[in-house]
């Protein structure tokens, strides 16, 4: 058995234990019957982004890529559903098809637009970089408001944990297998998850909001 084969496998079992952390928001929205304070755009975004990484790893045929999103896909789409059922106001299907146009129009620019597999490839691989870009930036306004309240009750120390560790073994699987797609969308993450972990450190989340007067 090579490295590369227990890293991917670790990263596999983590990154699905890492998209299984919405089942406890599920269960949130079930228990009041209410998806009040709980945005349906997390869950969409990373389903286009498992998806998109799916047929990166299609395409680059590796197996690992493609299962791990598969699964990330499905329970991000379970996810959906259950919080268009409970939804009362948000326009869950209207974004839902959204993002079906969008990932048609790619597919369609990466299969009929681009004339060789390699470099269709490397326009798949940015576009998937770029999206989990946008996704690790997510919680940058969250950082922003911890500034600011010197508190960090608003994040889960856990999930900040898994984060950093999620990150590190993506990054390490991208460099053994030499893909600087998968590398670097992991490396920031790794660095935001870091600077989370810190956080805890200098505001700890048990710590008395300071009242900032403007």
């Amino acid at each position: 058995m090579t490295l590369v084969y227990y890293v991917s496998w670790f990263a596999t079992l983590n990154n699905i234990l890492f998209f299984s952390t919405g089942i406890f928001t599920c269960r949130k929205i079930i228990r009041s019957n209410s998806t009040e304070y709980v945005s349906h755009l997390p869950f969409l975004v990373t389903a286009f982004s498992c998806f998109m990484w799916i047929m990166y790893g299609i395409t680059k045929r590796d197996s690992t890529i493609t299962f791990v999103n598969m699964i990330g896909m499905t329970l991000q789409c379970m996810y959906l559903i259950c919080h268009f059922i409970y939804s009362k106001t948000e326009p869950v299907f209207r974004h839902t098809l959204y993002i079906l146009l969008l990932t048609c129009t790619l597919l369609s620019y990466f299969k009929l637009y681009i004339p060789t597999e390699e470099e269709s490839l490397s326009t798949m691989g940015m576009t998937c970089v770029i999206i989990t870009v946008i996704m690790f930036g997510s919680p940058l306004v969250a950082l922003a408001n911890i500034f600011r309240t010197k508190t960090t009750e608003s994040l889960s120390f856990p999930l900040c944990v898994m984060t950093v560790v999620n990150s590190s073994l993506w990054m390490t699987y991208g460099y053994l297998i030499n893909d600087v797609y998968v590398i670097t969308p992991n490396f920031l993450g790794l660095l935001l998850g870091l600077v989370q972990v810190a956080l805890f450190c200098i505001y700890p989340s048990n710590a008395k909001p300071v009242i900032v007067s403007l």
